[in-house]
Parts: structure tokens; sequence; C-alpha cells
């Protein structure tokens, strides 16, 4: 899981969006969405 996280966050830092909803898709679900 913790690897997944740092994936997540990873792919989140690309994208000014999914950096704002990581933890609103994060507590939803492990996996971020395209």
């Amino acid at each position: 899981m913790l690897r997944s996280q740092k994936f997540i966050t990873k792919a989140n830092s690309t994208k000014p969006e999914a950096k704002s909803q990581k933890n609103s898709f994060s507590a939803k679900s492990p996996k971020a969405p395209a």
C-alpha cells in the first residue's frame, strides 16, 4: 500500500488538479483516476 501511495503522489505532482483531489480520491480508492 505504501508503494501505491508513493506512486499516486508522484502522479499527482504532475497534475495540479490531482494534487488537490489527492486527498479526495485517495480516501475513496487506493488507485488514482487516470
